[in-house]
């Protein structure tokens, strides 16, 4: 049967083909979106209402630009068609809409239908949701449309709609709007006569030198390269600078992969992107096709976040349709921009494998453990830095800053109370009015509160008051609430002021404050702190009872040849092990704090070289260092908040991580305390910007298998009282490990001689940390032999855990001067004491007997 359809965005698919036309009797073509129709169109003003021109079928949609606000509107953004068209019974719309935002961003796609009667009055006004893609990647909907009775004309309305506060600009973009009878499925995209079919030999579509079973690759556009990552080769699209935004680039496989309906398959891929700030997604995707090779389903896997400049690693797991029996993979470039200097990405690796679901048995250590109830109590302040919520948004001129999806801000937990002569504006929020406020802190896991003080300011000619009451409650699920304190709040002189509850000590994870205010309308409860304070239980994780861990980082260069044996991969901990005689249980690792280095690097690490193909798996301490662009200041206000949560969900995606479940000794802004980082020098920002991290891990699960080391300098550069490792302190409920890195300083560095070897450098930190948390000397090594007695500097680095029985990890940095491979003396003697049982090699009992 002939469809009948209505094209409203007139011209969008004349880059693809002819536009497809209705029965105008009956769908009469209304105005579409293309230059020049601002007079078709109510309100397309070029500012909130504009013409785009990144569409899905061609050369224009229109967008609605929504801005950073806290206050919801009453109603959506409209965009309301001058005509109409007629109506007479049940038809189809389809429309393609998108966001520029991540998801969970509290904005929204919708079209409204409004039906008229003969005499142009309004019938009813139904809504159509739309699945709006994020990102800037469209999404196309498909509405049945039913014709209620009376109706004879019909106007469309675009709705771009915000239903929560927005902490970010969003874009709501609209294209391809159509009615008709019978719409035809969503037509195929305007496929470049560059595009090529592969036929590849292997189901994992691995790229080989002589390109067999591929089909015209050109050498230009599509072409082989010899820069892989896993493999020799690997496949990359090339496209020349451009004026206007490019049509997807796809490369298609041929052979089909046999798959079982119902089953669950991992697809993976690694890919990137060789240029800085391209706009491009990258993606691959398998089509999932029956028996008689009709599409029955596809799946995506895409990276959260672009790759530029190296390899990364995705993957997902999805859900085989019942009837597919074969499934074909295709690679993707969908341009979000014009990329005027070009596009050059690669892919490698591609692969589509059955999936189980299950851990891998984990065998017994071949070591004791401690319980992990051994931490003890120390009193503290249990709310400094957390996240928290409250009832209803704060007074417009006292709001909160650096929000996330977990808090409303950061001012009520950020350690600074005012005085009585010092009124600071930014470090307050208020509430105005005589509704009640409720604040809930999150202690993110359960601790023993002891008392609740609350901390504000009065100022009666400013309409500064302080509540009439207010209570506290405790909860550790966040729903079942105890009532815990109540006070009244007496009249209180003018300035800066605290009122404390004092409760039984009880354990808490979640503490809610509730305000009742006074009875002045325009009186505003005005607060700059709340603390909480009570009992600390320190964190005891993964701590041995009766060993240290044995631990390196061994990176390639730090070898010459003939021991390196021609070695191109980065680490080399074989070698190492080789030359020491015994294996490595953990092992250290460096990775960039940077948008566009992902948990991906970390993951060929923790699957490849930690495996038991490397002799057996190893415990990984990652060292999570920011590139010179990132500040403190920058993760404390939530700049990276994104980049965080992806880079953490990755670690626990077993998709990714193929179900490698094994704790991460997780090590970030290491060596705050000197002045050879970017980010030292900046105590309060760094305990900011560290609980920040550490509470965006919290919420997401993340410290089930990230063990937090805070790892300062042995030494402070410069060694004065501000910049003491005790000033960058986060807090004991922030902190699992305490590291250390050890080095000889300089004679004049140092109080003697003695000071300047493994006993003397672990001194300092041990007195302020070690009787009650687990420590690792994080990183640290011997220097030339000109400058120190390295067999002094070897007998001493394995006498740590004796004399500082809390020291439970030592890890070798072998590079530079340090390099255990040229000790001579000092490296017989380190190969004697490293065979003392209590240093742990071996992880699993079922290796050692090896």
């Amino acid at each position: 049967m002939q469809s009948s359809v209505t094209k409203i965005f007139s011209g969008i698919l004349l880059a693809a083909g002819a536009v497809i036309c209705g029965d105008a009797a009956e769908y009469p073509s209304a105005e579409g979106f293309e230059k020049g129709c601002e007079a078709r169109w109510n309100k397309v003003d070029g500012t909130y209402w504009q013409l785009s021109k990144r569409s899905a079928a061609g050369e224009f949609s229109v967008s609605r630009t929504l801005f950073p606000t806290a206050k919801v509107p009453g109603r959506p953004s409209q965009l309301t068609a001058v005509k109409t068209f007629p109506v007479s019974e049940a038809f189809d719309m389809a429309i393609r809409a998108s966001l520029s935002c991540e998801e969970g961003v509290p904005a929204a796609a919708r079209v409204d239908l409004i039906f008229m009667d003969g005499a142009g009055k309004t019938v009813k006004r139904a809504e159509y949701p739309l699945n709006a893609g994020v990102k800037g990647v469209f999404q196309r909907t498909v509405h049945r449309v039913n014709v209620p009775e009376g109706a004879v004309s019909c106007r469309p309305v675009l709705c771009a709609v915000q239903v929560g506060p927005l902490e970010q600009m969003v874009h709501v973009r609209f294209d391809d709007l159509q009615f008709g009878k019978n719409l035809p499925p969503e037509k195929a995209r305007f496929v470049p006569e560059n595009i090529i079919d592969l036929e590849a030999p292997k189901l994992d579509l691995s790229f080989d030198r002589g390109a067999n079973g591929w089909k015209t690759i050109d050498g230009k556009v599509w072409r082989l390269t010899a820069k892989g990552h896993t493999a020799p080769y690997a496949v990359r699209y090339t496209l020349p600078a451009c004026k206007e935004i490019p049509a997807d680039a796809m490369l298609d496989s041929t052979v089909l992969q046999a798959v079982r309906g119902g089953e669950q398959y991992r697809l993976s891929a690694r890919i990137r992107g060789a240029r800085q700030n391209q706009q491009v997604q990258l993606f691959v995707k398998a089509v999932y096709l029956d028996a008689a090779g009709k599409e029955v389903g596809e799946f995506m896997a895409r990276p959260e976040l672009p790759m530029m400049g190296r390899f990364a690693s995705i993957a997902g797991v999805t859900q085989v349709p019942e009837k597919a029996v074969n499934a074909k993979l295709q690679l993707h470039v969908h341009f979000l921009d014009v990329p005027e200097a070009g596009c050059v990405v690669d892919f490698d690796t591609v692969e589509l494998t059955l999936w189980r679901d299950k851990a891998p048995a984990v065998p017994a250590y071949s070591f004791k453990m401690d319980s992990p109830d051994a931490g003890k109590w120390t009193a503290g302040n249990l709310s400094i830095g957390k996240f928290y919520n409250a009832s209803r948004l704060p007074d417009k001129m006292y709001t909160d800053v650096f929000p996330n999806e977990w808090t409303m801000g950061s001012r009520l937990t950020d350690g600074y109370t005012g005085d009585k002569t010092d009124f600071r504006r930014n470090c307050y929020v208020g509430w105005r009015g005589e509704k009640p406020v409720s604040l809930t802190i999150d202690l993110g896991r359960p601790q023993k509160a002891e008392q609740v003080i609350l901390s504000g300011y009065r100022d009666r000619e400013a309409f500064f008051g302080t509540p009439k009451a207010w209570s506290a409650a405790v909860s550790l699920d966040g729903k079942n609430y105890q009532e815990w304190g109540k006070t009244d709040m007496a009249d209180v002189a003018d300035g800066a002021y605290t009122s404390a509850v004092r409760g039984k000590a009880q354990m808490a994870r979640y503490i809610r404050i509730d305000l009742t205010p006074r009875d002045a309308k325009n009186g505003l409860i005005l607060l700059d702190e709340i603390t909480v304070k009570g009992q600390i239980k320190n964190t005891w994780k993964m701590v041995p009872s009766n060993g240290v861990y044995h631990g390196a980082f061994p990176p390639t260069y730090g070898f010459k040849e003939p021991l390196r044996n021609g070695r191109k991969a980065p680490c080399a901990l074989d070698i190492f092990e080789k030359v020491v005689g015994k294996k490595v249980s953990m092992m250290l690792w460096y990775q960039g704090f940077d948008q566009e280095r992902i948990f991906g690097e970390l993951q060929d690490l923790l699957n490849i070289d930690l495996m038991a193909d490397m002799r057996g798996p190893r415990f990984m301490s990652s060292g999570w260092l920011p590139p010179a662009k990132v500040s403190c200041q920058d993760i404390a206000e939530g700049r990276l908040d994104d980049y965080i949560v992806n880079y953490f969900r990755d670690a626990m995606d077993p998709a990714k991580t193929l179900n490698n479940r094994a704790p991460i000794w997780f090590r970030p802004l290491n060596e705050f305390n000197s002045g050879w980082v970017t980010w030292g020098f900046d105590p309060e920002g760094f305990r900011a910007a560290w609980r920040r991290l550490y509470n965006i891990a919290e919420q997401l699960g993340a410290l089930d298998h990230h063990i937090f080391v805070w790892s300062p300098n042995h030494r402070s550069y410069p060694d004065v009282s501000w910049n003491k490792m005790e000033r960058y302190y986060p807090g004991d409920q922030y902190v699992d490990w305490v590291g250390l890195s050890c080095y000889p300083p300089s004679a004049k560095y140092a109080k003697n001689e003695g000071h300047r070897y493994p006993l003397g450098r672990c001194e300092e930190i041990y007195a302020k940390y070690g009787s009650y948390k687990p420590m690792m000397v994080a990183e640290g090594g011997y220097d030339s032999p000109d400058r120190i007695d390295r067999v002094r500097w070897v007998r001493e680095w394995f006498q740590v855990p004796e004399k500082y029985p809390n020291f439970k990890a030592m890890i070798w940095e072998n590079h530079n001067t340090r390099v255990i491979q040229d000790g001579g003396e000092a490296l017989e003697l380190y190969r004697k004491l490293v065979q003392d049982p209590k240093w742990i090699g071996d992880l699993y009992e079922k290796e050692a007997g090896k």
